[in-house]
């Protein structure tokens, strides 16, 4: 093994095994802004046997302040940023192939701070995100119209993001709540939200409550719920993002609470048919995926 990974092979939770898994895995980064090239390095020094690096903008003067991967001959230059970023990891460790693209990412995509789906259109790669009109198609035969909607979103991580972009779209007005008041605030701040604490919270009143944690997961956290039916009494709609299971604690509370209720499955598939249409062209045959998901998830 490389002596330069020897320090990172003492750690117990990598060891050689661990190591030789990172020299044979391949990672994509789409953007090399400030955590996107941080994040490019660190794998670099670390070992990831494959780099696809994806961006579509250019270095400069006001990126040096933050993004350290690029140089002022970068900007001088305005080379492109994935191109750069591509260079840099040639010379911080020889071990990584680094393949570069420079690439549109869409409107949405950028908004919501990630991409799902890649699109190859003659020498240009494109990101979308297909989790946003997802999260809003279940919805639609559900609640005529979201527009000044009482929503609440449960969680404050990445699918609390993606939901929280696509309702304040449909002019639905959103209460963020977490475990943690910060991460919610924070969250709330960018889309023009409100945020508050979970605990203790009330939803009697709401047209609309989101559990977007991956609390009820299968696995060790198949049995928890964010909350429970007495703090669910009262709201209209309770939609889990929650997949696998199909039926989850949270439904089972919304439903005792005398909800209407939609399970994660919906979004799912949802968001894998618009995949398929950006990737053919043709609608995507949605019994039949549904079915799929249904017969995959119940041998889970």
């Amino acid at each position: 093994m490389n002596e330069r990974y020897s320090r990172q092979i003492l750690f117990e939770g990598i060891g050689e095994a661990g190591q030789q898994r990172l020299l044979a895995s391949r990672v994509l980064v789409v953007g090399c802004g400030a955590l996107g090239s941080a994040q490019a390095e660190a794998l670099a020094r670390a070992g990831v046997g494959r780099l696809r690096i994806v961006d579509r903008d250019f270095v400069e003067w006001s990126n040096l302040q933050r993004q350290t991967m690029f140089t002022e001959q970068d900007a001088i230059e305005r080379i492109p940023k994935a191109v750069a970023c591509g260079k840099r990891i040639a010379k911080i460790n020889s071990d990584v192939e680094a393949e570069t693209h420079i690439a549109d990412v869409k409107p949405s995509a950028r908004e919501i701070g990630a991409v799902n789906t890649i699109v190859i259109e003659g020498d240009e790669l494109h990101g979308y995100n297909t989790d946003a009109p997802a999260f809003i198609s279940p919805l639609q035969s559900k609640i005529k119209n979201l527009r000044d909607a009482r929503v609440a979103i449960i969680g404050a991580g990445g699918a609390a993001r993606s939901a929280l972009w696509s309702l304040r779209k449909e002019e639905a007005r959103v209460v963020v709540f977490a475990r943690r008041p910060d991460r919610a605030q924070a969250l709330a701040r960018n889309f023009d939200a409100n945020a508050e604490h979970l605990a203790g919270a009330n939803f009697d009143g709401f047209d609309l409550v989101v559990n977007a944690t991956p609390l009820g997961t299968r696995g060790d956290s198949e049995t928890e719920t964010p909350v429970v039916a007495a703090q669910l009494r009262g709201a209209h709609l309770a939609y889990d993002l929650v997949y696998n299971p199909t039926d989850t604690r949270f439904l089972r509370e919304a439903a005792q609470a005398g909800c209407e209720v939609v399970g994660g499955l919906e979004m799912l598939v949802a968001q894998a048919t618009a995949q398929f249409k950006l990737w053919t062209g043709e609608d995507a045959p949605l019994e039949v995926m549904r079915a799929a998901a249904e017969k995959r998830l119940q041998g889970a």
